[in-house]
């Protein structure tokens, strides 16, 4: 029987034991369930009811998480403080200073200054310690903290106190301007007779594939039969940019096809007319972390027979992802990313039991894999301001099995051929 006052007060009772808990229950009048109207209805209880307060936009942004976080492992709400870096990670600018740091006792230590940008402009060099960004002491502040303080629009200035080497302080202006992260880099050519040449994309960003055509005019021009094509650890990225860069090594060929929700929204993306760089013997190296729009890239040119795989098999996500940006917040945006829609390679495959194998297994044990993208990282800096022109630094082949054997297969085009010709199920 159904209470007549507007609230029912109960001692909670189990098995004869009075429960520590008294319910209070509000008896709404009779309405449609309505379940956007539920969420905000929550929200609205918890604000004003809840025992403590709660910060109304911490529990908003928690809630979102959650509704986001409920639909699949890659699906998530991306906060306000955080879309302006992943929105730097997709766009591969950012209003910065031009300066690589490590965390230190009392500050980031610099391990690198861009030479004529910013920072190097305003008298800043490597080894010194950052103490002070405005009034906040950076001594112990963790790392994504400092970097939204160095970050902003470019044309803004930044306040900084830097203790130099010889423990002298001194306090700096600098203005920020726009500063671009690299996507393609460390380009090199191997040997002489056939030239073997070699790129790395480290993700797929606004400008990949413009990237890839700079660098890909230094090998070509060098005379190049083969490229190794690395995209280890390259979790993807804009998926528009890795359909263009599959396109550039395949001829009137499906590159990917899509299937969201409703059946009948398959889209195909092909490449129109003849590939920029036909006749190149390619390998693609891969491993567990190679994932998404790198997988497409090397899904494509995989089925069309126009590389072959080297490493350990790929991390298996075939997915596409869109974000909807959902309000602003001064110059910064929250925003929704969720899987939109399914991606299938040129032979129909979803990826769904586990990723690309490869053709050729050549796995690094996680010591080494640390060491070499330490090492990669190192010479990204040192090469930024020209991150896709040829390198005349010398590659020691001993260090990388994967690369190493890439190299040997493209060195022989009857190896290679051979590789091609297997049949699917060999490969």
């Amino acid at each position: 029987m159904k209470p007549s006052s507007s609230f029912s007060s109960i001692a909670a009772c189990a098995g004869g034991a009075v429960l520590a808990a008294c319910v209070l229950f509000p008896w709404p009048g009779s309405r449609p369930y309505v379940p956007a109207a539920a969420v905000t209805e929550v929200l609205r209880r918890i604000e004003t009811s809840y025992v403590r307060k709660i910060d109304e936009q911490d529990l908003t942004e928690r809630a979102l998480a959650a509704l986001a976080g409920s639909l699949d492992r890659w699906s998530t709400y991306i906060p306000p403080k955080e879309y302006r870096s992943f929105d730097e990670d997709t766009e591969g600018r950012f209003g910065g200073i031009a300066i690589f740091y490590a965390p230190g006792p009392d500050g980031p230590l610099l391990r690198e200054v861009l030479a004529g940008r910013p920072a190097w402009r305003a008298g800043i060099r490597k080894g010194e310690v950052l103490t002070h960004a405005g009034e906040l002491n950076l001594a112990g502040v963790d790392e994504e903290t400092v970097r939204r303080m160095i970050r902003g629009k470019a044309g803004t200035v930044l306040h900084l106190t830097i203790r130099n080497v010889d423990g002298a302080i001194r306090t700096i202006t600098v203005v920020r301007e726009i500063i671009r992260d690299p996507s393609v880099h460390r380009v090199r050519l191997f040997r002489a007779a056939p030239a073997i040449g070699m790129l790395r994309i480290e993700r797929f960003q606004r400008r990949t594939a413009e990237e890839l055509d700079t660098a890909m005019a230094a090998l070509i021009e060098a005379g190049i039969e083969g490229l190794v094509i690395d995209l280890r650890g390259n979790p993807g990225g804009l998926y528009d940019e890795a359909v263009a860069v599959a396109g550039r090594f395949l001829s009137d060929a499906v590159i990917v096809s899509t299937i969201g929700r409703d059946p009948g929204s398959a889209d195909v993306r092909a490449a129109q007319g003849p590939a920029r760089y036909p006749s190149l013997r390619i390998a693609c190296l891969v491993d567990a972390q190679t994932a998404s729009a790198a997988e497409l890239v090397s899904g494509a040119l995989r089925d069309h027979r126009k590389a072959v795989l080297v490493g350990e098999p790929t991390f298996g996500k075939c997915l596409v992802q869109s974000v909807y940006e959902l309000f602003e917040d001064g110059d910064t945006y929250g925003a929704l990313k969720i899987t939109t829609k399914h991606y299938l390679t040129p032979s129909g495959s979803s990826l769904a039991e586990g990723g690309l194998p490869v053709d050729v297994p050549a796995a690094l044990d996680e010591k080494t894999r640390t060491e070499l993208r330490k090492a990669w990282q190192e010479e990204l800096l040192s090469h930024w301001n020209e991150p896709a022109a040829l390198q005349p630094d010398p590659v020691n082949l001993g260090e990388d099995a994967g690369l190493a054997a890439a190299v040997a297969i493209l060195a022989s085009p009857a190896r290679y051929e051979e590789l091609l010709a297997r049949p699917e199920e060999q490969r």
